[in-house]
């Protein structure tokens, strides 16, 4: 039962990540030299627009978290995606959902989302949102490499 759990725990996370939005930042260059350098653009990127730089160790493939197939396309999607759930420090914790009911015979997980998820257009966050990312992970004419994680689901092989 407890494997279970941690299964359908997992497979929401990757559900999760298959759906999630990113953008790209739209500062310019100069934009971002003057904020590193402390001058008064710096003031209105803290207010607004939000910039995250991190070192990868190897070159991507993609973002597409449905196609990932790499360590390097992994640690990516980590970094940028969230989930229903996430661990921290080996405990799960709510994430984009706030909580989980799980059916007497444990094969039903009913997830309650947060109102407040929003994707990076402003536009909430559904349950039609991870039904669509699942569906695209199964799908064949999707050819995700991890589509094998759905098999567990109804339907998912």
């Amino acid at each position: 039962m407890k494997k279970n759990k941690l299964l359908a725990l997992g497979l929401a996370a990757l559900m999760a990540a298959s759906v999630a939005g990113c953008s790209t930042p739209s500062a310019s260059v100069d934009d971002t030299k003057a904020a590193e350098s402390g001058s008064d653009s710096s003031q209105s990127a803290a207010a607004g627009e939000k910039i995250f730089r991190y070192s990868n160790t190897a070159d991507i493939a993609t973002i597409d978290p449905d196609k990932t197939n790499s360590v390097a396309d992994a640690t990516v999607s980590y970094h940028i995606y969230d989930g229903l759930y996430r661990n921290v420090q080996g405990e799960l914790q709510p994430a984009t959902a706030e909580s989980y009911e799980v059916s007497d015979d444990g094969l039903v997980y009913t997830f309650k989302l947060r109102q407040d998820t929003k994707w990076s257009d402003g536009q909430t966050v559904t349950a039609k949102d991870y039904e669509y990312g699942m569906k695209r992970l199964c799908d064949p004419a999707a050819a995700c490499p991890a589509s094998y994680l759905g098999a567990v689901l109804k339907n998912g092989a």
